[in-house]
């Protein structure tokens, strides 16, 4: 390892000088097949490095960033632009503290694996661990450290562990990692000879983690007022047209519409579709509601087959502006916001700032129609309406749940976003990023936008679900 820079240099477009410079001179004895190695502290949301020549024309990248570093291999290409202008090493999001250039063939031969298993969310009693494998395939002892660097999901630092290991040639060690870690969520990144061995989040008693509740004291009545609002709307359910392709003795599929509240107090209702699954025998049957994803206009739309749950009546639903209401006859129904030079829509966005006619208002409300319409059903057992759904529909599930007046039994929300909104724009790209974008448009403080956010946060929705809740998340999966 030769090290060419050390010291402590934030990158980032706020900071006052955001980029290294290192002179050509730094890069004499460099060769093909070496590599460039920028190690750093501090990783921040959205991190991404970038290495550039000495006149600023860009050689590569690494977005986002994880681990403790980033590197390039030396090729004839780089080499000559390294040693013509120099080096300036730019980005956003870390702390450079040194740069190097390694001979890989002089590193010391050591296979190092990690456990699988221990990337986790460990539960409250398990003691947290993560166990490294090392083989030295070196004809000599080696000794190595591995070290353990923990930091919050926020990007906080939170501690760092670290064992010397002395290997006799050919012999293999199994080191354990020891954690004492509070409940919550880590990006935990594990290094031994001079390489990161993974990067990875893991968590620690996810159900211990408290996350205050952000609702204002008219939350209820807010929501009470616009739920009063589609009892006085005719539902208007519509049997659009039978999908003979998806028929079976079993079950008879159709596309529906039927009408939910205006956009905005006193318009005109909206319409909104969906696929519907009835057993054709005679009877009462359990009745299932799938919430979808969210849709910019370029999901695959889902319909029911007639054989998929044959004993359940079955609901997909697509909210305003979403899958089927955003497709061909019905694209005219997508009002919300859509750029035109994408074709895609971020209904985060929509009437940003005002909660009366913001798209979750009625999003949410379209969710309780859904469970209105299979009520009407006379084959649908009105005690056993369930409801799932992921990510946005997973927010869609809990909102339900809360607004559907104890008529939802059970639910299955997975990969939810939507919540927690103050801790999201700490942790997550999107939609924080959709949320600073509006803020700078329309000049609300944070005060103000936090206000807002926290009528349409499904965190505030929890303390009116009594019905049973089963779950799941992706662990890797920021949002």
């Amino acid at each position: 390892v030769n090290t060419i820079w050390t010291g402590e240099e934030v990158i980032s477009w706020s900071a006052s000088n955001n980029n290294v410079r290192i002179d050509k001179s730094k890069f004499a004895e460099a060769e093909i097949g070496l590599k460039l190695r920028m190690n750093f502290t501090n990783l921040q949301k959205s991190a991404q490095g970038q290495l550039n020549d000495g006149n600023w024309q860009k050689i590569d990248n690494v977005s986002p960033l994880s681990g403790t570093y980033f590197e390039f291999d030396i090729t004839k290409e780089i080499l000559a632009k390294l040693q013509e202008n120099g080096a300036v090493i730019s980005g956003i999001g870390f702390t450079l503290t040194s740069v190097d250039i390694i001979n890989p063939a002089k590193m010391y031969n050591i296979v190092l694996e990690y456990d699988r298993d221990d990337i986790r969310a460990w539960e409250p009693g398990e003691p947290p661990v993560l166990h490294v494998s090392l083989t030295n395939l070196e004809a000599q002892d080696v000794t190595t450290t591995v070290r353990l660097s923990l930091m919050t999901d926020a990007y906080v630092y939170f501690k760092d562990y670290s064992k010397e290991v002395t290997l006799k040639p050919g012999e293999k060690q199994t080191v354990a990692m020891e954690m004492e870690l509070t409940p919550g969520f880590y990006r935990m990144t594990a290094n031994a000879n001079y390489t990161d061995i993974c990067s990875y989040v893991i968590g620690y008693d996810p159900t211990g983690i408290v996350s205050e509740s952000t609702a204002e004291d008219d939350f209820w009545s807010f929501w009470e007022n616009v739920l009063a609002e589609l009892k006085g709307i005719d539902p208007q359910y519509t049997f659009v047209k039978k999908m003979e392709d998806k028929c079976t003795e079993n079950r008879d599929v159709w596309e529906i519409s039927m009408k939910s509240v205006p956009d905005v107090r006193g318009g005109e209702p909206v319409t909104i579709r969906a696929y519907y699954a009835e057993p054709k025998k005679e009877g009462k049957f359990p009745a299932l509601i799938n919430f979808q994803g969210t849709d910019g206009g370029t999901s695959t739309l889902w319909c029911l087959g007639g054989d998929d749950n044959p004993e359940w009546c079955e609901l997909i639903l697509s909210t305003r502006g979403q899958m089927l209401c955003n497709r061909q006859p019905y694209e005219a129904d997508n009002v919300y916001g859509k750029d035109t030079a994408t074709g895609k829509t971020d209904y985060y966005a929509y009437e940003f700032g005002d909660t009366a006619s913001h798209y979750y208002r009625g999003a949410y409300i379209d969710c309780v129609r859904a469970i209105d319409f299979l009520v009407s059903r006379e084959k649908v057992s009105a005690k056993n309406i369930f409801a799932a759904g992921g990510s946005q529909g997973g927010s869609f599930t809990y909102a339900a749940a809360a607004l559907g007046e104890g008529r939802i039994r059970a639910a299955a929300p997975s990969i939810t976003g939507h919540a927690d909104f103050v801790d999201d724009l700490k942790i997550v790209e999107w939609p924080a990023n959709v949320f600073k974008q509006c803020q700078k448009e329309t000049g609300v403080t944070n005060e103000e936008m936090y206000w807002f956010l926290s009528y349409f946060d499904v965190m505030n929705f929890a303390e009116r679900i009594t019905c049973p809740i089963t779950t799941n998340f992706s662990l890797q999966d920021t949002t």
